[in-house]
């Protein structure tokens, strides 16, 4: 009878029920946001020698146009004989998968800047010269 008395008089008050209806207002809005996070394709796509951390430099699909964006951490990377232009890794790179393809023939320099891959890589194709700091590739490793 206390329990149910108690409960009746917190959840009557008007103020209570506004701290619950925010409450449930901010998980819709952060399942809105974690929900709408994704990984989707990037494609090098550069001809010539350029940076990583460049928009132009990436497509959402092989030969497509530039300005897909930059790589993000879920996003799957490749690269392939739709650009052959050696990249230079100019930023911190954080990956789910990383795939050279054998049709790529350039190189791939890490330089200063740390490579996490959180799910498959495969290294086909192109050359890569690493750098000074460390590389973690967390998934399978393949040809």
């Amino acid at each position: 009878m206390y329990c149910q008395t108690l409960l009746n008089h917190f959840f009557g008050i008007p103020s209570f029920r506004r701290f619950l209806g925010r409450i449930l207002l901010f998980f819709c809005f952060l399942q809105i946001f974690i929900g709408g996070a994704h990984a989707a394709n990037r494609f090098w796509i550069a001809a010539g020698a350029s940076n990583w951390n460049n928009a132009a430099n990436w497509s959402a699909v092989s030969g497509g146009a530039g300005g897909a964006g930059v790589p993000a951490w879920l996003d799957h990377v490749n690269f392939d004989n739709n650009g052959l232009g050696n990249c230079t890794i100019d930023a911190a790179v954080s990956d789910t998968s990383f795939a050279v393809a054998a049709g790529y023939t350039g190189t791939i320099s890490q330089n200063a800047n740390t490579i996490t891959v959180s799910g498959a890589q495969s290294f086909s194709g192109g050359s890569f010269l690493g750098g000074s700091v460390n590389m973690l590739f967390a998934g399978a490793f393949g040809p």
